[in-house]
């Protein structure tokens, strides 16, 4: 799943962050709206133009969570931490299964099945890069006909 954090700064209509299968975070973020002693129009007109910017999201069906700077996770280092905090017990519970796998085929089932744990996290591993090669070889090709058809080669 992807994700795109928004601040006051980056709102714009057309943007590249704006995508319909991608996460959108609206952050007030804590430090800009509570800590440092801006003008109350400024922080007011920043508000109103993020609320705004929801409401545009919302309507154009876009995944929003909006972030309000009350909030705990208003404060972008507790958001990342949180973020990160998530991917790592996902991760690790990726290679959890991965490499309980056999044991528990082994176990229960008969199955004669001669790769341990840490050889078939190899071959998963092995797949993926694989798989990402492949992704970028047929990115090159794209790029050199491109670059071909605009004749900026030599």
């Amino acid at each position: 799943m992807d994700i795109s954090i928004i601040f006051p700064n980056q709102i714009f209509e057309k943007s590249k962050l704006l995508d319909e299968s991608t996460k959108i975070y609206l952050i007030e973020e804590y430090l800009f709206f509570n800590q440092f002693k801006f003008h109350k129009q400024k922080i007011l007109f920043h508000r109103m133009t993020m609320k705004s910017y929801e409401r545009f999201l919302q309507k154009n069906s876009f995944d929003v969570k909006y972030i309000d700077s009350t909030e705990k996770f208003s404060d972008i280092r507790i958001f990342i931490e949180n973020l990160l905090t998530k991917l790592t017990v996902i991760g690790s519970s990726y290679l959890v299964i991965i490499c309980l796998l056999p044991e528990f085929l082994i176990a229960n089932y008969p199955i004669p099945f001669y790769l341990g744990g840490t050889a078939l996290l190899i071959v998963v591993v092995v797949g993926m890069d694989t798989i990402t090669q492949i992704q970028t070889r047929l990115m090159s090709v794209q790029y050199e006909s491109l670059i071909k058809k605009t004749k900026f080669s030599k």
